[in-house]
C-alpha cells in the first residue's frame, strides 16, 4: 500500500508541470466507468490543469443517448465522433453547436452510425481513424464481428445510415493467416495504408485497397506490418499513431510500453532490424504510466496518454533527443485529482482542432452513371467542398452546375457522342475528377430496327438485307438488330424477331418494349439518336 501512496503523491506533485507559461492544449477525455465525456482546458493559459478547469462536455443529462462504455473519440467536421462499445454500439457525433462549452443540448448529438443502417452490423466500435478521402475507418472487435468498417457520409446529412455510405473494408474473409482476431486501434500510414492493432495477436495489420473496390479483401491487400516475431512483444494495443515524418507510435495497454515503428526501406512492414524503437517503458524508475487506455500525438515525439489506473493525463515527451521519452524529466503528470473527474479515462481527442484538414474539392459519385447521348439527362454528383461557381466537365464538353449543399450538385447533361468519359469539376482554384465515370449512349427499342417506335416485319427484314444482300446501307442503329443481345448480328436475331411477332415466341432482350438504354454498352453500338 506504501509505495501506491508515494506514487500517488508523486504525481499530485508533478502535476501541472509544463513549460513555464506556455499555455497547455485542451482534451476531451472518455471516462469508460462515468459513461460521460469531460472537457479539460487551460482556461487561464498559465500551463497548469486544475479540477476547476474541467467540466462536463457530454453526458447522460442530454436529451440524447445515454453513453453506455465510451472508448474512443475523433475530431470531425467541426465536431468529435464518439465511439460507444457497450449497449448502445454506436457511433455518436458530438457538436458544440451554441459554443457553450458542451454538447448536451438539444441538436448537439446525433447518430454517425448503429445497427439501424442498411450497411454491416456493429457490434463493439473501438477505435477510428479518417482516410485520405475523407473515408471514416472502424475497428470492430466484437466476438462475432472483427471487422474493420469503411464508412462515407456521401449526401451530407451528417451521417454514414443511408444505403451506399457503408461497407465491410475487411473481415477474416480478407484471407490472412492468421485471421484478424481482436482488432482494436486504427491509424492512417504515410501513402494511405490503413494500420489495425489486433490485440489478441499482438500485431499490426497493414490494409491497402489496391484494385479500388473500396475494401482490402483482394489477394495482396492485407498483411503484417508487425508481429510477434518482432523485437518486443505487444500484448494489447490499445492504440496508434502516425506522426508527420511516418512513424508509428503503438502503446501496449497491458504494461504501459510504447514503442515507435519506422518502415525505414519501404517494404511495408517494421520487422526488420533497427526499425523499432522504446519510446516509453515502464521499467524505466522515472515512469509514470502503467494502464494507458488512449494516446494522442501533440508534436514530434511528444505523446498524451490517459491512463485508467492513474486516473490521469500523462505527458511523454523526448526532451534530449535520443527519440526516446525515458529520463526522470520525460514523463509528466499534466492532470490527476484522485479520479473524481476522471474514473477510468478511456479515449482522448484533442479539443477544437481537426484530424485532417477540411475537405477540399472532391468527386465521389453521379446518379444516374448513363445518361442520353441528346442530352438532357439530369443529374446528382456527389462529393465534398462545393460551392458556387463550379463548373462540370464530361469528357471536354462543359456546363453549369447548381451547388444544391457542400456535398451535393444537381445539373442536366450536355450532348455527347456515345462515350464512355471522365467527369470532372473546376472552381476557381482546385479541381477533382472521376475517371470513366459517366457513359453516353443513344436510347434504342431492341428489335426496332428502322428506329420508328414499333417492331413490326420490316424490321427483320432489314436485318436480313444488312446481312445477306451487298450494298445495303448500314443501319442507324446496330444493337437493335442485336436482338437476342449477344453482341453480334445473325440470322438468329430476324429469327427472334419473327417468332415474337407471329408465334407468341419471347421478346427481344432489353430495352424492350419500351425506348431505353442498352445494358450491355459493349455491343455494335447505336451511333444514331432517335428521330
Amino acid at each position: 500500500m506504501l509505495p501506491i501512496l508515494i506514487r500517488t503523491l508523486s504525481l499530485l506533485l508533478l502535476l501541472g508541470s509544463w513549460t513555464q507559461g506556455q499555455p497547455l492544449p485542451g482534451w476531451l477525455v472518455c471516462d469508460s466507468s462515468d459513461d460521460r465525456v469531460v472537457r479539460i482546458e487551460d482556461l487561464d493559459g498559465d500551463g497548469t490543469l486544475t479540477a476547476a478547469e474541467v467540466s462536463i462536455y457530454y453526458d447522460d443529462s442530454s436529451p440524447g443517448p445515454d453513453l453506455s462504455t465510451p472508448n474512443h473519440l475523433l475530431p470531425w467536421n467541426d465536431g468529435h465522433l464518439l465511439c460507444d462499445g457497450g449497449t448502445l454500439d454506436a457511433i455518436l457525433r458530438l457538436t458544440d453547436l451554441n459554443l457553450d462549452g458542451d454538447a448536451n443540448d438539444p441538436g448537439e448529438v446525433s447518430v454517425f452510425y448503429d445497427n439501424s443502417a442498411s450497411g454491416p452490423p456493429l457490434a463493439v466500435p473501438s477505435g477510428l481513424a479518417v482516410g485520405p478521402d475523407g473515408a471514416l475507418f472502424v475497428s470492430d472487435d466484437g466476438a462475432g464481428v472483427r471487422a474493420v468498417l469503411r464508412l462515407r457520409d456521401l449526401n451530407g446529412d451528417g451521417d454514414a445510415l443511408d444505403g451506399g455510405e457503408s461497407a465491410i473494408f475487411f473481415d477474416e474473409s480478407g484471407g490472412l493467416m492468421p485471421p484478424l482476431t481482436d482488432p482494436e486501434s486504427v491509424a492512417i500510414a504515410p501513402g494511405g495504408a490503413l494500420l489495425v492493432g489486433d490485440s489478441a495477436n499482438g500485431r499490426i495489420v497493414r490494409l491497402v485497397d489496391l484494385d479500388g473496390d473500396g475494401t482490402a479483401l483482394g489477394p495482396g491487400e492485407a498483411s503484417e506490418f508487425y508481429n510477434v516475431t518482432g523485437a518486443v512483444l505487444l500484448g494489447d494495443i490499445d492504440a496508434i499513431q502516425v506522426d508527420a515524418a511516418g512513424q508509428v507510435y503503438v502503446v501496449d495497454e497491458n504494461d504501459g510500453t510504447i514503442v515507435r515503428l519506422t518502415d525505414l526501406d519501404g517494404d511495408g512492414s517494421a520487422l526488420d532490424p533497427g526499425e523499432l524503437l522504446i519510446f516509453h517503458s515502464p521499467l524505466e524508475p522515472a515512469s509514470l504510466v502503467s494502464d494507458p487506455n488512449d494516446a494522442i500525438l501533440i508534436g514530434p515525439a511528444r505523446v498524451v496518454v490517459v491512463d485508467g489506473a492513474l486516473d490521469a493525463v500523462v505527458l511523454l515527451e523526448d526532451l534530449d533527443g535520443d527519440g526516446a521519452a525515458l529520463g526522470p524529466a520525460e514523463t509528466r503528470v499534466l492532470f490527476a485529482d484522485g479520479g473524481v473527474s476522471l474514473s477510468t479515462p478511456h479515449g482522448i481527442a484533442p479539443l477544437g482542432a481537426t484530424e485532417a484538414p477540411p475537405p477540399g474539392l472532391q468527386l465521389d459519385a453521379i446518379e444516374p452513371a448513363i445518361g442520353d447521348a441528346a442530352g438532357g439527362t439530369e443529374l446528382l454528383l456527389f462529393g465534398a467542398g462545393f460551392s458556387a461557381p463550379l463548373s462540370v466537365s464530361f469528357g471536354s464538353v462543359s456546363v453549369p452546375a447548381s451547388v444544391i449543399d457542400a456535398a451535393t450538385l444537381e445539373l442536366v447533361a450536355p450532348a455527347h457522342p456515345p462515350a464512355l468519359v471522365d467527369v470532372s469539376l473546376q472552381s476557381s482554384t482546385e479541381s477533382a475528377a472521376l475517371p470513366g465515370a459517366f457513359r453516353f449512349q443513344n436510347r434504342l427499342l431492341r428489335g426496332d430496327v428502322d428506329r420508328d417506335g414499333e417492331i413490326r416485319i420490316g424490321d427483320p427484314i432489314s436485318t436480313l438485307q444488312l446481312l445477306f444482300v451487298a450494298g445495303t446501307p448500314e443501319l442507324p442503329c446496330l444493337d437493335a438488330a442485336d436482338a437476342d443481345d449477344d453482341g453480334e448480328i445473325s440470322i438468329d436475331d430476324a429469327i427472334l424477331v419473327l417468332l415474337h411477332l407471329f408465334a407468341g415466341g419471347a421478346p427481344p432482350a432489353a430495352p424492350w418494349p419500351s425506348w431505353g438504354f442498352d445494358p450491355t454498352p459493349e455491343g455494335p453500338g447505336c451511333a444514331v439518336a432517335i428521330p
